[in-house]
């Protein structure tokens, strides 16, 4: 279960910050040169939180997506404003449930684990998960990561409200530096043709 942890937290690492450039730093120095397999069909997960009484939190998932056997969608907890996860005991027969509590000691957010015991499982039932919450005002999205059985990384995001639009995806840098480079041989053909 540690060999586990050390794994999500080295995901957890490579997540931690939105520059690109450090991520490949860091993904190359974790996954020797590996690059992680992104599904095609992108998940999202929304979410609702419930105060259930002073620091008292609940929060329910619906998911959508495709998933198989074996997948893992980790849901993190912020170390800072988490404790005391609670994991409900939801999400039906087709879905295994658990929590990481957060740990001060890696240090390493907590996690709320959702694993596919079948190909397709039901997306129908809710996921929910209390906890304990120091931050100011009420908790909000949350960075999630889904892994196949091997811990590849598949897919990652944000969580969303229900009555947020599912955010777009950005285009790759590479993509828009090709794109930029084209626009410019282009532009530069022209002008020495009307020269």
């Amino acid at each position: 279960m540690q060999a586990r942890r050390l794994q999500r937290f080295a995901g957890q690492l490579l997540f931690a910050t939105r520059t690109p450039l450090f991520r490949s730093l860091v993904l190359v120095v974790l996954l020797g040169g590996a690059v992680p397999v992104l599904k095609a069909d992108p998940i999202s997960v929304t979410y609702t939180a419930t105060q259930i009484s002073g620091s008292e939190w609940q929060y329910d998932y619906q998911l959508t997506g495709s998933f198989v056997s074996g997948d893992d969608l980790a849901v993190y907890f912020p170390l800072a404003t988490s404790l005391n996860l609670v994991d409900l005991g939801t999400g039906g027969t087709d879905w295994t449930t658990f929590v990481f509590q957060p740990d001060p000691d890696l240090p390493a957010d907590g996690e709320y684990d959702m694993v596919a015991n079948i190909d397709n499982p039901s997306l129908a039932p809710s996921f929910d998960v209390q906890f304990q919450y120091s931050g100011t005002g009420s908790p909000g999205p949350q960075e999630f990561t889904l892994y196949d059985p091997n811990f590849n990384i598949l897919d990652n995001g944000v969580t969303v409200p229900p009555t947020s639009p599912s955010p777009v995806p950005e285009p790759a840098s590479l993509l828009l530096l090709g794109f930029g480079l084209l626009s410019l041989s282009v532009y530069a053909k022209r002008r020495r043709a009307s020269a």
